[in-house]
Formats: C-alpha cells, sequence, structure tokens
C-alpha cells in the first residue's frame, strides 16, 4: 500500500496512533502489496518531517474527511490526489485538464486499520504510483521547510482540505498556496529561460553531461540524508548505498534493508555515459 504503509513500526507506536498493521518491518499485512523502503507518501514524510498533514492523514477517528491534490509538473504527467472518507484511502492521477477525480487514469485504493483489507490498483503498476507518492512527498516537505528558497520542484498545490478544517487553517493554506503558485510559476520561466540558454550555448550534450556529473555527486551523498555530500561508508552488503557514520547507516537500516542489492548499481563510468550519448 504505496500511501500507508512505510511508518517505521518502533517509531509509530512512539509518535502516532497505531492504526494500521504494517511498515518497513516484518509486521505487514500478508494481504498488502509488497512495500520497500522509499514507497510512497507517509514513509517520505515520517523519514524528512511533515507532521502536520500527516497527522490528519491518518486521523479517522477525530478527522473523518482528508483532500490534497498536487499539479503535474508537466503535460505529460497527471496531478496526484489523495482523498480519503472514513478509512477508505485512495490516491491516483488525474489529467492535468480534467478536475474529475472521480475518474483517475490511474491510482490506489485501500483502507486503513481495523477494517478489511481492500487494497488494489488500477490503470498502471503500483510503481508508477508509489513513485509519485515519493515525488510529492518529497515536493511537500521541501516547500514546507524551505520557504522561499528555490528548490526546483515545480509542483503547484492547489487544494488542501480536511473535515473540521477551521477558518484560520483554510486562510493560511489558501495563502500559502497562492504564494506557492507564484514561486512555481516564476522557477519554471528561470529554468526554461536557462534551459534554452544552456541548449544554444554549449549543446544538448553538454547538458547531458552536467546532469550526469550531478548524479555522481548525488550518488556519493549519505543515504540517510543528513546533509554531508561526500560519505565514504559503503554498506557492507549491496556495496552500493553510502554513508558518513555508523550511526546514519543503523537509523536508515529500516529503510534500506527492503531493497538492499536491488537497486541498478550499473558501473557510470565516462565510457558507459558517452555510449549513453550516443542514444540522443
Amino acid at each position: 500500500m504505496p500511501l500507508i504503509c512505510g511508518i517505521p513500526l518502533e517509531t509509530s507506536l512512539a509518535v502516532y496512533p497505531k492504526t494500521i498493521k504494517s511498515g518497513v518491518d516484518s509486521d505487514q499485512h500478508p494481504k498488502s502489496p509488497r512495500v520497500t523502503g522509499s514507497d510512497g507518501v507517509v514513509t517520505r514524510l515520517h523519514q524528512l518531517g511533515e507532521p502536520e498533514l500527516l497527522e490528519r492523514l491518518l486521523d479517522v477517528k477525530g478527522t473523518t474527511v482528508f483532500a490534497f491534490r498536487m499539479k503535474a509538473n508537466s503535460e505529460k504527467e497527471g496531478d496526484v490526489y489523495i482523498t480519503r472518507k472514513g478509512r477508505v484511502v485512495e490516491m491516483g492521477l488525474v489529467a492535468t485538464d480534467s478536475s474529475d477525480e472521480a475518474k483517475p487514469t490511474s491510482g490506489m485504493r485501500y483502507t486503513i486499520g481495523e477494517s478489511a483489507p481492500a487494497s488494489f490498483g488500477w490503470g498502471g503498476t503500483a510503481a508508477v504510483a508509489r513513485k509519485r507518492g515519493t515525488a510529492l512527498a518529497l515536493a511537500l516537505w521541501r516547500n514546507f521547510h524551505l520557504k522561499g528558497k528555490k528548490v526546483g520542484t515545480r509542483r503547484a498545490i492547489v487544494r488542501i482540505e480536511w473535515a473540521g478544517m477551521t477558518s484560520s487553517k483554510q486562510t493560511k493554506y489558501d495563502t500559502w498556496m497562492a504564494e506557492f503558485l507564484e514561486r512555481v510559476e516564476q522557477e519554471n520561466k528561470e529554468y526554461k529561460i536557462e534551459y534554452e540558454r544552456l541548449k544554444a550555448e554549449i549543446g544538448i550534450n553538454a547538458i547531458l553531461a552536467s546532469g550526469f556529473e550531478d548524479f555522481k555527486k548525488s550518488s556519493l551523498r549519505c543515504r540517510a540524508e543528513c546533509g554531508v555530500e561526500v560519505a565514504t561508508l559503503r554498506c557492507s552488503r549491496c556495496h552500493f548505498a553510502k554513508y558518513c557514520s555508523q550511526v546514519c547507516q543503523v537509523d536508515n537500516w529500516k529503510y534500506h534493508k527492503q531493497y538492499c542489492g536491488k537497486e541498478d548499481t550499473w558501473a557510470f563510468g565516462d565510457e558507459k555515459f558517452e555510449d549513453l550519448l550516443k542514444g540522443f
């Protein structure tokens, strides 16, 4: 279940009411789809720290209805929406020109807590829905915690509401979404201008090369996302994930153990990169 699953059990007991029998551990419900460490909104929000929306999403007793929607990055993608009515949660993708969430192009639906498991997806793979969930949550966190800074998410949030939402909260989020949209539109303009400038100045291959260098830098960062740019310790099992300390490695293990050894460790050497460029 890409949205609800993924709360580390040992932490959820201490911080959140145990409304579900799932998580990145051995207590996963046997009828739930397989969950990996980086899947879904809850995993990302919990790991990066955005409690308000997460609490409303999981508060099935105090908050009867929850709704959220974020615009797509481009016309090739769909808007991401999350709704919960009672214990039934749905996360899906809606065509960018549509406001009808009753007819999503793809999505996942499931229940929380004591209700009988009813998880299923449609119109696409679970991996796609989970990838969208992670991207959405990361964008959320960046814009809540890095206000005023350029973070390059280019996703406009257009709907945040829940049952019992006070007028002051509604005003707060309406104002925030308007400011957020303004920043996104400005970022889009600047991004397009800079891209066209670089394309004319250095060409598409050089742009790809720059992206390749960014990838190599990202592969050196501590997997626990502590901020260390060059980590020197490697996971002793997969020899791919990097950490700056044993403390970070232990803290991140509850996530990493789900996909240790399963990540694409294709050697991105310079020769491989030259082969990649031949495809453009």
